[in-house]
């Protein structure tokens, strides 16, 4: 009997479980499938007075309505939501009511409807509502541009709506009645400008809904008509400042109220076969020039009925001007002499030519810019002619110079005082400078921007000018030499060849190779003691014109220095410290000195001649070559720390003391 109990129970424990298993086994079957399908039709267009957008969604599951918006209008669409309905799927009545559109710089505006539930495919659709206004304002033109004398506008309007119009200065005046709405003109004048300086303003377009739109005029400075303006008009003058003595001559017809007489317009010289400098000396004696006065003497300055003595070219550009010397012609520039002047912000572009050939032997200087200058400010003047193959071919010559923008250039101890280059480049050619050299006498001088510069302190009783102190200079600030300098002279330079009297030079830079070939090409007969270097050939300063030292701070050279003589001293910054109170401070030099092995020459200095020179944080870096040959450098070693010392200069090594203050540039 309790056998048969377990038996009973174990089977009835086994129907149970396969019970439960084929309940498992078997899922509930749905009566529908889960379905969403959109009714309406993918885009709807409406227009600005809105609608209510109906359509069915046939569906029988929860969903949600997204609404999107393209720009920066929203919440223009309201969804209404329908009652759920259950099983089986059933079209549900969805309304979107679209608001109206009353005004916009836009086109249209966009927003997509999104249908989603999870589980099913996306449903949805677009609204495009175009405005019932499209708002527009366009002006032209957007800017202008007016001369000093002013004049009229005239601004065009394309306009859908009303709008504003608002001047922000006085000298813009409406001419007549402005428009306020539509498409339309509205006229403007713009009053003559009297201040020196340029102005400003606007007309601002204002409408409901848009940006506002702004007319900038602009309105260049006052200046005056008074000036030259031609090339017949310069005829004229030049004519002018040469008749009669130093006095005689009248400019006044081109100085403006200033006091300034200005180039007006570029000139093309092309038409004058012979230039005469302006101002062309009649006398020759260079010490009548030099700080005294002559009767004699035309020059042009402020007191020579030249206004304040400023020629101003506004940056004008002269072109084929053709600077020719010949026979015993002396003084070649633009200018003849300048004294107590300012010539500024003038251009002789690439076409402008200078070419000398001359036998006259005493006080010959010659310039792009002026054959001499004295006490006067040479400003922001640019340089690229070519200084064609020139010679001079007296033998008894003495003191000829030759640069870039002036011959020669002389500060006053007395009177106007400094003889200022500021801003000043040449960035031309050069095709060579020579002359029949002979040791013993004033030498033949070139460089890149002066060939020589000296102060005096010598005064003439009819005309005391001061304080004959001796403390001004000549100045040279940031200033630079772009051209490659050749010739066969005495003392070449890539700024100055010569300084005689103290000079300053602050931030130069010289970028072009300075080459001496010193020899005369006519007897081949040597050229004794050529000086030539990057920056200065030669500096004299102390030992004469009483005790003014020459500063020479933070100026750099880039461009070789060659010399082609055995006799010569080469320096790759300057060639020879004569003079007694030298001050070089923080001057760097990287370049290529070549000159004959066993010639006096340093990387930095040729020849420091004198212990009282003042040197202090000067560097140099570069590379010494035996010589030039054939467009190549003969025996170039490059010049390291270790091997500096070799390469300072002469004193450098015969007497360290007198190089305190050069290193080698690491």
């Amino acid at each position: 009997m309790k056998r048969f109990l377990t038996l009973s129970l174990a089977l009835a424990a086994m129907l149970a479980a396969v019970s439960c298993q084929k309940e498992e086994q078997q899922p509930e079957k749905k009566e529908y499938d889960d379905a969403m399908s959109w009714k309406g039709k993918a885009s709807y267009t409406v227009d600005g007075a809105g609608e209510t957008i109906k359509a069915a969604l046939n569906t029988n599951v929860s969903y949600t309505v997204k609404i999107s918006y393209e720009g920066s209008e929203k919440d223009w669409i309201t969804y209404v939501a329908p009652s759920k309905n259950a099983n089986p799927p059933a079209d549900e009545s969805l309304e979107f009511i679209v608001a109206p559109f009353e005004k916009s710089k836009d086109e249209n505006r966009t927003a997509v409807v999104s249908i989603t539930a999870s589980g099913m495919k996306d449903q949805g659709f677009v609204v495009i509502q175009t405005p019932k206004t499209q708002l527009r304002l366009k002006v032209t033109p957007d800017a202008t541009r007016f001369t000093m004398d002013g004049g009229s506008m005239n601004v065009d309007i394309d306009a859908t709506s009303t709008y504003s119009i608002a001047i922000s200065a006085d000298w813009i005046t409406a001419d007549g009645t402005l428009p306020t709405s539509g498409s339309a003109t509205a006229k403007f004048k713009i009053a003559a400008n009297t201040v020196k300086s340029d102005r400003d303003g606007t007309i601002t377009f204002t409408t409901e809904g848009l940006d506002p739109q702004v007319i900038e005029v602009h309105q260049d400075a006052w200046t005056s008509n008074i000036g030259i303006k031609s090339v017949s008009d310069l005829i004229e003058f030049v004519e002018a400042s040469n008749n009669g003595d130093y006095m005689t001559h009248d400019l006044s017809k081109w100085v403006n109220e200033d006091g300034e007489i200005c180039l007006l317009a570029d000139l093309d010289l092309g038409s004058i076969t012979e230039w005469t400098p302006i101002s062309n000396p009649s006398d020759l004696t260079l010490v009548s020039l030099y700080c005294m006065s002559s009767d004699t003497v035309r020059v042009f300055g402020p007191r020579y009925n030249s206004g304040n003595g400023v020629f101003n070219g506004n940056n004008h550009v002269i072109s084929n001007l053709h600077i020719k010397a010949t026979g015993d012609n002396c003084w070649s520039g633009f200018f003849g002499m300048i004294y107590g002047a300012t010539v500024k912000n003038l251009i002789f572009d690439e076409t402008c030519t200078m070419e000398i050939n001359t036998e006259k032997d005493a006080g010959c200087s010659y310039g792009f810019v002026a054959a001499a200058a004295v006490a006067s400010t040479i400003e922001n003047v640019t340089v690229k002619g070519t200084i064609k193959k020139s010679k001079r071919t007296h033998v008894n010559y003495t003191r000829v110079f030759f640069g870039g923008l002036v011959g020669d250039a002389f500060a006053c101890g007395t009177w106007q005082g400094d003889m200022i280059f500021k801003n000043c480049e040449f960035n031309g050619k050069c095709e060579g400078v020579s002359s029949n050299t002979v040791a013993g006498i004033t030498p033949h001088t070139f460089g890149g921007l002066v060939g020589f510069a000296n102060l005096q302190t010598t005064i003439n009783e009819s005309y005391p000018m001061g304080d004959a102190s001796g403390t001004k200079r000549v100045k040279f600030i940031n200033c630079t030499n772009r051209t490659d300098i050749t010739g066969n002279v005495m003392k070449m330079g890539g700024i100055l060849g010569w300084a005689e009297g103290g000079v300053l030079m602050d931030g130069c830079k010289n970028y072009g190779n300075v080459s001496l070939n010193a020899y005369d090409e006519d007897n081949d007969s040597a050229t004794s003691e050529g000086r030539v270097g990057g920056i200065l050939a030669y500096d004299n300063s102390g030992t004469v014109a009483s005790s003014v030292e020459s500063t020479i701070k933070d100026c750099e050279n880039y461009g070789s220095v060659i010399s082609l003589d055995g006799k010569s001293v080469a320096g790759g910054f300057i060639s020879v410290m004569a003079g007694k109170k030298g001050n070089f401070t923080g001057n760097k030099v990287d370049c290529t000195v070549a000159c004959p092995a066993g010639t006096i020459r340093g990387m930095f200095a040729g020849n420091v001649n004198t212990a009282d020179a003042k040197l202090s944080g000067n560097l140099f870096k570069g590379y010494m070559a035996d010589g030039y040959n054939d467009g190549s450098f003969v025996n170039k070693v490059q010049v390291t720390k270790e091997n500096a010392d070799t390469y300072k200069g002469k004193n450098a090594k015969d007497n360290p003391q007198y190089a305190t203050g050069i290193s080698f540039w690491e």
